[in-house]
């Protein structure tokens, strides 16, 4: 337990003698020097991870852009008519009604999973930045993924 009526004094405490401390050379050439397009490997690059451009995959920032082009929001969908047709006592049969509730509990997982996977199983193991950026925007979109059917589990007043 913490006791503040006890009194300190500002003689300084007696230090261990210190250990001969070696020089290290650190090589400030890798850190300094524009990256080459050649080191930046999808798996164990060389090059600064952080350093966006050159870039040596194309395609993968293209992918990250054309992801980025496509973006929505569950919210943007209108759900209207859904729920209408799922509040209609005629609407849907009860297999129907049994197929939508599995389909929605089943996609919500396995889209969980692959954003998941993604960004704890592949992530990691990919050091290119250009790739990382896509491997993000794809864990992004699945998360979208899952937010749509939470958002349509809601609208439907499902449990």
């Amino acid at each position: 337990m913490l006791n503040f009526d006890e009194v300190f004094s500002n003689k300084p405490a007696s230090r261990a003698p210190r250990e001969e401390v070696k020089e290290v050379k650190i090589d400030n050439d890798i850190s300094t020097r524009r990256v080459s397009v050649e080191d930046k490997k999808i798996i164990n690059c060389k090059a600064d991870v952080n350093q966006l451009v050159p870039f040596k995959y194309k395609w993968a920032w293209e992918k990250y852009l054309a992801g980025c082009a496509n973006h929505w929001m569950p919210q943007e969908v209108n759900m209207n008519r859904d729920i209408a047709l799922w509040k209609d006592p005629n609407g849907l049969t009860e297999d129907e009604r049994h197929i939508i509730k599995r389909n929605l509990g089943f996609f919500t997982t396995a889209d969980s999973l692959a954003a998941n996977n993604i960004v704890l199983g592949t992530y990691r193991h990919i050091s290119n930045p250009e790739c990382r950026q896509y491997l993000l925007r794809q864990a992004f979109e699945e998360a979208i993924h899952t937010h749509a059917y939470q958002y349509i589990v809601e609208s439907l007043g499902l449990d």
